[in-house]
């Protein structure tokens, strides 16, 4: 049965739909307007009824955009435009567009330009053979390879977007920044045309002519030299790379700051130094590391572990080159020693405690405040320094080219296979590989435990050769539980072969006490005195003893001595202070 009435409804409401009256309301899009050609033609049989054929100074219009070409097909239908030879686009001021070949798009505001395509905004051009340009969104892209010159700066990748409001490039694919200075070579890299800021969002080196850095993540101020760089990032040197998760450098200044996992690799020393906090500076490789700061120095026989609460490392180059702290800012307490290099002195007062070498200070040096330990032949003195900006490490004999100084202070702990200790300073040069220790050290060796007020360790072809220990000197061996083999005087020399202390040199009021043994079995207790003796070891325990003078010498029974009578003045046994592997630096 029909329903007229229903088929009346039906059709009303499909005319007046709102969707499709909201449609019908909307504004058509604008129409490309030709403001002139030489010569216009309509189409030929077979083409399109809609084509007009422009030939000579084309010039066309639409919305804001102004297209200059050679000839030109306009399809009005589909207003759509074809323009060809010297292509030209124009968008507000400062937007231009040059190519060989063109398709506008009037609907969208699509424009596709081909062959010797150049794109300009102020400063910037951008070179290529195909670039799609979006004029309503302001963004243009390329699939195959581009060239922009902005400032000193060529950049050129494989594929690239320009977005024109914010002034930013996209690029991605083999992308390369090519400035005076240095190479980026980057995976993904955004870079904003009127900052010159360039952000890398992939895998990225800067090469430089004296910096080689790399980071998967980061931005780099071309203007102003000044660089952030993220992720497995690396800064290479010379023969030093600091690696961390996280770097800030001053190229211009050659200064930074690394955060987290830092790492500092010299490939000359064989020496690594991490941490959580570093800064550094390119000329004279000047490092500090801080928090959990670890130094390993690795030897063909065996490796050093030396951890501190801060850590610092520089290239010294003469026997009479100042080098300024690397601190933020340089206060009242810094100091620094001028004179002959002869001795070492330890600075004991101040943000920094840093060794020198140093004789013969002036009287008229000398000012109240800031004192220092001075370790000589005729023995240890205090003396007072004045007040300077530098600290003046000086290298024992002539002047040299270059040699790498450590410091280490707070707290120094070191493990290695051969050797372990503690004191609160270390000073280390390279060159004749000496350690310096400073502030109550101590040295285990094999079985032997070594202190003074100050210490020397030396080094021969990598082997240690000797160990001075100068004012208060101690050496401890346990030869049973509870009974410990001494020997103390004021200063003292540990002579080391393979490995092991064979002789010892006691000068100044020296003594010893140790259990002799026949037959694997303890005879007595021997104490002797001397002014000064040598002292010959096998296995770490006294063989054979030298008295130069003055001699003292008893065995005494075990029993006849008890208690305190079985240990010298000043004994300390401190093997719970022992080092025990590279991570036990750390304790505390």
């Amino acid at each position: 049965m029909d329903h007229p009435l229903l088929l009346l409804l039906l059709s009303l409401l499909f005319v007046y739909n709102p969707e499709i009256a909201a449609q019908e309301g909307q504004k058509r899009p604008a129409q490309i307007e030709i403001l002139n050609a030489d010569d216009g033609q309509g189409p030929y049989e077979g083409m399109p009824s809609d084509l007009m054929r422009l030939i000579g100074n084309v010039r066309l219009r639409h919305e804001g955009v102004l297209m200059q070409c050679d000839s030109a097909h306009r399809y009005a239908n589909a207003n759509v435009v074809h323009a060809f030879g010297n292509v030209h686009i124009n968008q507000g001021d400062t937007l231009h567009l040059y190519g060989e070949r063109l398709v506008y798009n009037g609907n969208t505001r699509y424009a596709e330009v081909r062959r010797n395509v150049r794109l300009t905004d102020r400063e910037t051009t951008l070179t290529t053979n195909y670039l799609d340009f979006d004029l309503a969104n302001d963004f243009g892209y390329y699939p195959n390879r581009g060239v922009v010159i902005n400032g000193d700066n060529r950049l050129e990748s494989v594929m690239g977007y320009y977005f024109t409001r914010e002034k930013m490039f996209f690029f991605n694919d083999s992308v390369v920044i090519t400035n005076p200075d240095y190479v980026i070579q980057s995976d993904t890299l955004r870079y904003n045309t009127v900052t010159e800021v360039a952000y890398f969002l992939g895998p990225t080196t800067i090469l430089g002519e004296e910096v080689n850095i790399y980071c998967e993540n980061g931005w780099y101020d071309t203007q102003t030299d000044i660089s952030q760089f993220n992720e497995n990032a690396q800064v290479r040197n010379n023969n030093q790379v600091l690696a961390a998760d996280s770097i800030f450098y001053d190229n211009g200044q050659g200064f930074g700051r690394a955060f987290l996992n830092v790492e500092v690799t010299d490939t000359v020393e064989r020496i690594i130094i991490k941490g959580d906090y570093a800064r550094f500076v390119r000329e004279r490789e000047q490092t500090m590391v801080t928090d959990r700061a670890l130094l390993i120095q690795m030897s063909d026989n065996d490796t050093l572990y030396m951890h501190a609460d801060t850590l610092r490392s520089w290239l010294q180059l003469s026997s009479r080159d100042s080098l300024p702290i690397l601190n933020d800012t340089v206060g009242p307490n810094d100091l620094t020693i001028t004179g002959a290099a002869d001795t070492l002195i330890m600075v004991t007062e101040g943000p920094d405690s840093i060794p020198a070498v140093q004789t013969d200070i002036p009287a008229d040096d000398l000012a109240a405040g800031e004192t220092a330990v001075r370790q000589s032949a005729a023995g240890a003195d205090t003396i007072t320094l004045a007040v300077s900006d530098t600290i003046t490490p000086v290298l024992n004999g002539p002047d040299t080219d270059s040699v790498r100084i450590m410091v280490a202070y707070y707290g120094a702990r070191f493990f290695s296979n051969e050797m372990q200790g503690k004191c609160d300073s270390i000073y280390y040069n390279m060159r004749d590989s000496i350690i310096y220790m400073f502030g109550q050290p101590v040295i285990w060796s094999d079985e032997s435990q070594l202190s003074a007020e100050f210490m020397e360790v030396h080094s021969l072809d990598g082997e240690l050769d000797r160990i001075i220990m100068k004012n208060r000197a101690f050496i401890v061996s346990e030869e049973q539980e509870g009974l410990y083999n001494q020997i103390k005087g004021k200063d003292i020399v540990g002579i080391i072969r393979d490995g092991e202390l064979y002789r010892v040199n006691v000068d100044g009021n020296a003594e010893t006490l140790y259990y002799p043994l026949e037959n694997d079995e303890i005879i007595g207790i021997n104490k002797a005195a001397s002014a000064s003796l040598v002292i010959y070891l096998r296995e770490n325990k006294p063989d054979r003893i030298l008295f130069l003078k003055d001699i003292d010498s008893s065995l005494y029974p075990m029993e006849d001595l008890t208690g305190e009578e079985r240990i010298l003045n000043n004994f300390q046994w401190l093997d719970h202070l022992r080092p025990v592997s590279a991570e036990d630096v750390f304790r505390k």
